[in-house]
């Protein structure tokens, strides 16, 4: 809660001659003591008494508009006038928070108002919801503006990725590890079409060298709004009778550590804007039944996508969405080593009959990355023509 045991609020304001006439047409109370000097002198007052309640609507504009303002909801009040306001008076009406109840959300006022002489008129104590929208907040950030850091953008689907984000408007940064040149002939097409992009080293592998990419991209483009991490190691076949924990850690370093260290890294910034999508790319071994001699790195991707679930819980009430993309045999470098019977055979079975290829990730990830998908957290979405 942005509020704390003794905060002052304070407003002045002059009670004048047409801010009771005002009054007193809304409310209908035309008291000549309220109107009338002469009628006020009658019963002993210097000039006309204002009347008590306008105090309570001034009280009433700063619960609604200050303290705690939109959405505040007014849930009890005790109020003692102790000395009469007269037409004229400067008035300084002071709120005090005397107690905070973070989990009911609730906000105990002490309410004291004086007039320019010091002397108290009104006194009490006031009981406050703070309420939040049960719909969320629309994200303020211009969508043109918006950066996006793809790991392991230089081929396949993460570069796929890169030039679709950058056609929706972003700016994207393009990760690479070792392959700079075809980073850079990614980034030259993204220019070619009049779009902003950038390359960046580091190895995902290492968390402070992804730290540093972070900062990096951060102070190059100022900001940093999307992640999407597809950065993968080269495919190893390990059964799981033989698996050693180096087999399975060769894939965690990039697809869990990345992550972690992407997430702790672009994160405060996102939480700060209220704005922020991570995109993590899966893979369809981890929804069905998993491929045979794959098990280091259905491991990986399992343990990533457990991540992938705890920080959608835990960014979700920032406005920031993590999800999965999980892609079937798609056709990049990636499978090169497949053998071209086992791609064949993978088409004929699918329901679409054929393989995935890089756009059919790329559109998913553009949507996810769109104030569209504001409400679409901690899934995991397939890409697979049907097959599971």
């Amino acid at each position: 809660m942005r509020f704390s045991k003794g905060q002052v609020f304070r407003k002045k304001f002059r009670v004048d001659s047409l801010l009771v006439e005002h009054f007193a047409d809304l409310s209908g109370d035309r008291n000549p003591i309220h109107l009338d000097s002469d009628e006020a002198r009658a019963y002993g007052y210097p000039r006309q008494v204002a009347h008590g309640a306008i105090l309570v609507a001034m009280l009433s504009k700063m619960i609604g508009m200050e303290i705690p303002g939109p959405g505040a909801v007014w849930m009890s009040q005790s109020l003692d006038w102790v000395a009469p306001v007269l037409v004229g008076d400067e008035i300084e009406l002071a709120v005090t928070v005397s107690h905070v109840s973070t989990g009911a959300g609730i906000l105990i006022l002490q309410v004291k108002a004086t007039k320019q002489d010091g002397q108290a008129v009104l006194e009490g104590e006031g009981k406050v919801k703070v309420s939040e929208k049960l719909t969320g907040q629309t994200p303020s950030l211009p969508k043109e503006g918006r950066v996006a850091l793809v790991t392991g953008g230089s081929r396949g689907i993460g570069a796929e990725i890169a030039r679709r984000l950058s056609a929706e408007g972003f700016s994207v940064a393009i990760n690479y590890r070792a392959a700079e040149r075809e980073a850079e002939r990614v980034a030259d097409e993204i220019r070619a079409s009049h779009g902003v992009a950038r390359t960046f080293a580091a190895d995902l592998g290492d968390p402070d060298g992804t730290a540093r990419m972070i900062e990096e991209v951060s102070g190059a483009f100022g900001r940093l709004d999307v992640v999407v991490h597809g950065a993968s190691p080269n495919l190893r076949k390990t059964k799981s009778t033989e698996l050693r924990y180096e087999d399975a850690e060769f894939y965690l370093r990039v697809y869990l550590g990345g992550a972690i260290a992407l997430a702790a890294g672009a994160s405060p910034g996102m939480i700060e804007r209220k704005f922020g999508r991570f995109i993590f790319i899966g893979t369809s071994a981890i929804l069905g039944m998993p491929p045979a001699d794959m098990a280091a790195y259905v491991v990986a991707k399992e343990s990533l996508w457990g991540f992938v679930k705890c920080l959608a819980i835990d960014l979700g009430r920032a406005g920031i969405t993590c999800n999965m993309i999980s892609p079937g045999m798609t056709v990049t470098d990636l499978v090169a080593d497949v053998p071209v019977r086992l791609k064949e055979v993978e088409a004929q079975r699918n329901p679409m009959r054929r393989l995935a290829k890089a756009s059919d990730t790329a559109g998913l990830a553009a949507f996810l990355a769109s104030d569209a998908a504001g409400y679409v957290n901690g899934v995991n979405l397939p890409v697979t023509g049907g097959a599971v």
